[in-house]
């Protein structure tokens, strides 16, 4: 089924007018990650802006694709979303599970828009959404070739959230698939799968976060408490900081805004637009 879904996003990429869509693959030392490259529209710019964009736990590329990358291409910027570890293709296909070391997929990107001639290498930004709220401040941290950074939902301590959950996995239903961590993980145990995320903590990591940042977070999401995001936000090393808060008056209150996507995805693109 999921191959088929591959197949049906090929076959879109291959009809559809606009914008112009490629599928390409972004090597590094142990392979390569598939991606989707979508084109800048409204500029008649040689090289333009580049934003890399990756998923979160659950999620993979091809849905991507609908949570606000129009916006982004509109505004003369490029996107170029990756299936990176434990996500998608890379983990379905590839057998590449989740690790903490995640700018290993976001140098990779970043050494692949160095290679288009239609890119501006200066100005190539990230976004990540839900658990990419670790993705994408720990790429900014460990690769300064990125000049701004969104973390779409806080991420500051996954191992400490997962701990929570487990223990809260005995005496209810959890608001995301408890199976899936073992899965994207490897492992047959939680505790072999907390002890696979140990890495992913962001204090150190988020005080060498230095371009400009934005983090978005809702009043109500039911995954990542309110203090998460205060914690990262404060932790953030950037002079050059923005944190947007949504609530349930002005929607986008859920976790990603999922209530408002039209919204989040108007805000994200309008500041990526400024900064880069």
């Amino acid at each position: 089924m999921y191959k088929q879904s591959l197949d049906c996003f090929r076959r879109y990429a291959e009809l559809i007018d606009r914008p112009r869509i490629e599928l390409v693959e972004l090597p590094f030392n142990g392979g390569s990650f598939p991606a989707i490259y979508v084109h800048a529209e409204n500029t008649t710019s040689k090289r333009n802006p580049a934003v890399v964009r990756f998923p979160g736990f659950d999620t993979q590329k091809e849905l991507q694709f609908l949570r606000g990358i129009t916006d982004i291409t509109r505004r003369g910027m490029s996107v170029l979303i990756v299936d990176g570890p434990g996500q998608g293709e890379a983990l379905r296909l590839r057998g590449l599970g989740l690790h903490h070391e995640y700018e290993i997929a976001g140098s990779a990107a970043i050494d692949y828009l160095e290679t288009r001639t239609d890119v501006d290498k200066d100005r190539i930004g990230i976004v990540a959404l839900s658990l990419g709220g670790y993705f994408a401040p720990r790429c900014a941290a460990y690769d300064k070739r990125y000049k701004a950074c969104v973390a779409w939902g806080a991420i500051w301590d996954y191992y400490a959230t997962w701990e929570r959950r487990i223990k809260a996995l005995k005496e209810a239903s959890l608001p995301v698939p408890a199976d899936h961590l073992l899965w994207v993980t490897g492992t047959n145990t939680f505790a072999d799968a907390l002890a696979k995320l140990e890495g992913f903590r962001l204090d150190g990591v988020a005080q060498k976060v230095e371009c400009p940042f934005l983090l978005t977070h809702g009043t109500e999401d039911a995954q990542v408490p309110m203090a998460d995001a205060q914690k990262l936000f404060d932790a953030i090393g950037s002079k050059d900081k923005t944190f947007r808060i949504f609530d349930a008056e002005e929607g986008g209150a859920q976790h990603c805004q999922r209530d408002y996507l039209t919204l989040v995805s108007t805000t994200i693109a309008d500041w990526l637009s400024e900064k880069l």
